[in-house]
């Protein structure tokens, strides 16, 4: 048997003097092959990158050819008049370990993201299983070479691979059964003997392995989009594949367990209980058959113990072949040995669950969704956040997921509510480090979105300032002021306030109080008011008064009272009127007094009286006197004279101080219209 490397691009092949060659489920297939050339006929800057072939020719065993990338070319020295060469050939997946990224997939199927990330590559692949088409929400890759990311999400859906041979490229045959595996080129049957012979394809060594392993599998996961309470969900799955060899319970317990529903987390605990037991239960042989390959189905025969025989699934093959080149004249003898694992093929095979990239630290990232400084949330208060890592997303709702906002209080229907806006840079932290899981947990001003107050000139004072979505100059904030001396809290409402007090509302106020109201103001008090004023009431009222007082009006006035009206003064009582003086009382008129009494109108001073009524008039009194200037005078002795009423005092009542506004301070502009 010979063997021969040919390379694209060079018209003759180079003789292969020594090989080795691994392959194995779900690992990228090695070749290295120590190669007979002449001094010109090796180029590595043709040949690294190209693909290249091994073919095995010869006797009568099935022809065998290792496939890959020429990935590395060493010069080793020489041999006579030959330069030797060592190639090194891997399968094109291997080329996915050297390139890494960043980026998001959104809403794809795991088939989807794993024929997007094979695109950018020389890749020839075949799905021979069926993946579950649910798309994936949100899925990352961060910091991930290609080959780690698609091995991670493979080995979560409980997929595998190994590589068909095809006349022009390697092929990567994905499958998550061992029914998918196809029997060895030479036939299935494989016969157990001792005494094999050179080009015997007979195993002639073969040894049982079993260990002790995990025997159940614990998962516990929380996803807030179906929490009902703090509880998570737990899974936990029983190792029954080892039913008779376990010797007690060993649970291994893994949190996150990275699934959704319980249905899912049983599936994930299964996968990974089956990548902890490939190992509990497997053999290892020797053969010199050429067509072990990782993948092939074989069946064993004739092993003295018949519990051994049966179906196995090649998981590993290393291959040892040493082709010398003839000598003159002669035929070369090739000395070929491989090495091989096997698992029965009642066993699933499944690939260890790959690790996450973990983000250990906090992020930066700006909000997306809409124009700038715009509100883009979703049912939730999740928004949307460009990473600055992300090269391949637009500045748009797709760049992420909907990402959850953390709050100072969060409960149900209540606690605090702050959501960031288009165009702010925000905190991102990532839940247990997984890119899967970013939680905003607050924000951070910078060159172009500058803090509320001017610094470090203001750096007194702290608070909340928000800002209209109608993009003017108008906000709401709170702020305290903590400046020694001139402590102060600020309430500034762009527009309307509201206040809604369920109870009581208690306030203090040491000094004096002020408030000014542009418009109308308007009081409704469904009880009593009580009103109490230790010092002076001053009231100023450029337009009318009108009070309506359904019930009785008392009043008291410890010292003087006056009322000055400009013009008419109407008072009207529908029952009686009585008024009183404890000195004189002085009515005066500029123009007549009238009284007028229904029936009659009495005037008494001690004992004398003026008594008028529908029968006449009566005057009764010690004296009486009538006095007419220009009449006749009738008196029973001398008349006094009638004194004139007093004038009233004009009193001016005292203006109100008027109250002082408040001012925000905020770059000199008051907070009230001038």
């Amino acid at each position: 048997m010979e063997c021969w490397l040919a390379l694209d691009g060079m018209p003759s092949p180079l003789r292969v003097c020594e090989l080795e060659a691994t392959e194995g489920l779900s690992e990228p297939s090695e070749c290295h092959a120590v190669v007979l050339g002449n001094g010109g006929d090796v180029v590595f800057g043709q040949m690294l990158g190209t693909s290249a072939r091994v073919e095995l020719r010869g006797d009568e065993r099935p022809h065998r050819d290792f496939q890959g990338v020429v990935a590395a070319i060493v010069h080793m020295g020489w041999q006579g008049e030959h330069a030797l060469y060592r190639f090194t050939l891997r399968s094109w997946l291997w080329l996915l370990g050297l390139s890494s990224d960043c980026r998001i997939f959104q809403r794809k199927t795991l088939v989807q993201i794993v024929d997007e990330v094979f695109s950018a590559y020389p890749a020839t692949f075949a799905w021979e299983c069926v993946p579950d088409d649910t798309p994936m929400d949100y899925c990352v890759q961060y910091g991930e070479s290609d080959f780690d990311f698609v091995s991670r999400l493979l080995a979560a859906a409980g997929i595998y691979y190994f590589f068909r041979q095809t006349p022009s490229r390697d092929q990567l045959v994905l499958v998550d059964s061992p029914v998918a595996h196809p029997a060895l080129a030479g036939g299935e049957s494989r016969r157990w003997a001792a005494d094999g012979g050179p080009a015997d394809d007979t195993i002639h060594a073969w040894r049982s392995h079993g260990e002790v392993t995990t025997t159940s599998m614990a998962l516990v996961d929380f996803s807030f989009d179906h929490a009902t309470s703090r509880e998570t969900a737990v899974v936990v799955t029983g190792a029954d594949a080892l039913p008779e060899e376990a010797h007690g319970t060993y649970e291994r317990y893994e949190h996150p367990g990275d699934f959704r529903t319980r249905t899912d987390g049983e599936a994930q605990a299964r996968r990974r209980l089956d990548a902890l037991n490939v190992a509990a239960r497997r053999a290892v042989g020797v053969t010199q058959a050429t067509d072990f390959v990782a993948g092939g189905l074989f069946a064993l025969t004739g092993h003295p113990f018949d519990e051994e025989n049966g179906r196995y699934v090649l998981t590993r093959t290393r291959y040892r072949i040493e082709c010398p080149p003839p000598a003159s004249g002669s035929v070369a003898m090739a000395r070929i040995v491989c090495s091989f694992d096997a698992l029965r093929a009642t066993r699933p095979f499944r690939a260890p669950a790959g690790r996450k990239s973990v983000i250990a630290g906090a992020q930066t990232a700006m909000v997306v969704g809409g124009p700038e400084g715009s509100l883009v949330v979703d049912s939730k208060g999740r928004v949307k956040v460009r990473f600055h890592w992300d090269r391949a997303g637009e500045a748009s709702g797709d760049c992420s997921c909907w990402i959850r906002v953390a709050q100072p209080m969060a409960g149900a229907r209540w606690g605090a509510m702050f959501l960031p806006r288009v165009g702010q840079e925000v905190v991102v932290t990532f839940l247990d480090g997984d890119p899967d899981r970013p939680l905003i947990s607050g924000g951070v001003y910078n060159a172009g979105q500058q803090p509320p107050y001017t610094l470090p000139d203001e750096a007194s004072r702290s608070g909340f300032r928000s800002r209209s979505l109608s993009g003017d100059e108008v906000y709401n904030e709170l702020r305290f002021d903590d400046r020694a001396k001139a402590e102060r809290l600020l309430i500034h409402a762009g527009r309307d306030k509201a206040t809604i007090v369920r109870n009581d509302t208690l306030s203090y106020v040491g000094n004096e109080r002020h408030c000014t109201v542009e418009g109308h103001r308007f009081t409704r008090t469904c009880g009593d008011a009580h009103r109490e004023t230790l010092g002076a009431r001053l009231d100023k009222v450029d337009g009318d008064a009108h009070i309506d007082i359904g019930g009785q009006q008392v009043g008291r006035v410890g010292k003087g009272m006056a009322l000055d009206v400009s013009g008419e003064g109407q008072i009207s009582f529908g029952a009686s009127l009585a008024v009183a003086s404890g000195a004189d009382i002085d009515g005066k008129s500029g123009g007549s007094i009238t009284l007028d009494a229904g029936t009659k109108l009495t005037l008494r001073v001690g004992t004398s009286s003026l008594v008028l009524d529908a029968s006449g008039v009566a005057i009764n009194g010690t004296k009486v006197s009538i006095d007419g200037s220009a009449g006749v005078a009738i008196n029973g002795g001398g008349a006094s004279t009638a004194a004139s009423a007093r004038s009233p005092k004009t009193v001016a009542p005292r203006a109100p101080v008027s109250p002082r506004r408040p001012d925000d301070e905020s770059d000199g502009n008051a907070s009230h219209p001038s």
